[in-house]
């Protein structure tokens, strides 16, 4: 059986590198957090928004909590809508991104988005431009997209750019995960 995530501890100074093994798990960085917290992600990562549908029950943590699809993010219907991840103890320098779209709703999803990083929470690196993905049009899709970056980042942050299916411009995902270097 193989192992859910590869760790490579060549110097101190590098990292704890977690590759992709498949592209359609969420076994990244975010998982290898949660599982260090025994499920406590809020001791690693906060999670904010630029808004949320309802709070109590779409919270931008829920894009952390891959085993339940009930669980799933949903902004508010406006422009530039993002969630953002802040990692307290750590930086990343991602390589690769998997996003989970929602099942129910299949008009919402986010073929158009860039994935962000900073290091100030004020200045944003593009990371990912996605201007018309085919690749995130139905329900519970999982697919992962490259970066190119070496760079690493405090913040990464994913933005809806434009309208979906339905002239919507809410953000709904039901999961993100990073892969990368872990520093």
């Amino acid at each position: 059986m193989k192992e859910r995530y590869t760790e490579n501890n060549k110097t101190k100074s590098a990292g704890k590198e977690i590759q992709m093994m498949n592209d359609q798990s969420l076994d990244g960085i975010i998982n290898y957090l949660q599982k260090q917290t025994n499920n406590e992600i809020e001791k690693e990562i906060d999670f904010a928004c630029s808004s949320c549908y309802d709070f109590q029950s779409y919270p931008p943590i829920n894009v952390s909590i891959f085993e339940d699809k009930d669980k799933y993010f949903r902004s508010q219907n406006k422009p530039n809508s993002w969630f953002c991840l802040y990692f307290k103890n750590h930086q990343v320098i991602p390589t690769y991104y998997t996003i989970r779209t929602y099942g129910s709703n299949t008009n919402s999803h986010p073929k158009r988005r860039v994935i962000e990083g900073s290091n100030d929470d004020s200045s944003w690196t593009n990371l990912d431009t996605q201007n018309e993905s085919p690749h995130l049009l139905k329900g519970w899709i999982v697919h992962t997209f490259n970066i190119n970056n070496s760079n690493s980042y405090k913040y990464i942050r994913m933005r809806k750019t434009g309208k979906s299916k339905n002239n919507n411009v809410s953000l709904l995902i039901d999961s993100f995960e990073i892969y990368g270097t872990l520093i």
